[in-house]
């Protein structure tokens, strides 16, 4: 979406700004037989940014967006909370172990809710 695909842009400028090595949308690399079965298996899966040092120095760190939209106006900050936890969960069940085990990189999911909550990681 368009809200996603600005937040995605937003962060990968602001990352160019601490390291130089900052692709958007790479392609990651095909698998072979990673183990478990809710890892992103598609060979053409891609995350929404790769940025090269950002955490551990030559190392790939791997960002994955969601921007979600609280299912109901009146749900509290604490629900909310809930609502970007599981979905940080979710995004590394999808592409943790892929990346850490395939990438050798560190993978890191940036969860936004619309009101303009973050999730903790």
């Amino acid at each position: 979406s368009a809200r996603h695909n600005e937040v995605r842009d937003l962060l990968s400028d602001m990352m160019r700004d601490v390291v130089r090595d900052v692709e958007v949308e790479p392609v990651l690399l095909p698998l072979s037989d990673l183990p478990g079965r809710t890892a992103n298996r598609n060979d053409e899966a891609r995350l929404d940014i790769r940025a090269r040092g950002f955490w551990t120095r030559q190392q790939d760190a791997f960002f994955d967006v969601r921007v979600t939209h609280p299912k109901a106006t009146l749900l509290s900050c604490s629900e909310v909370s809930g609502q970007l936890l599981a979905n940080e969960r979710e995004k590394k069940r999808k592409y943790a172990s892929r990346v850490v085990q395939v990438e050798g990189g560190a993978f890191t999911p940036l969860v936004f809710a619309t009101n303009g909550q973050a999730a903790p990681e």
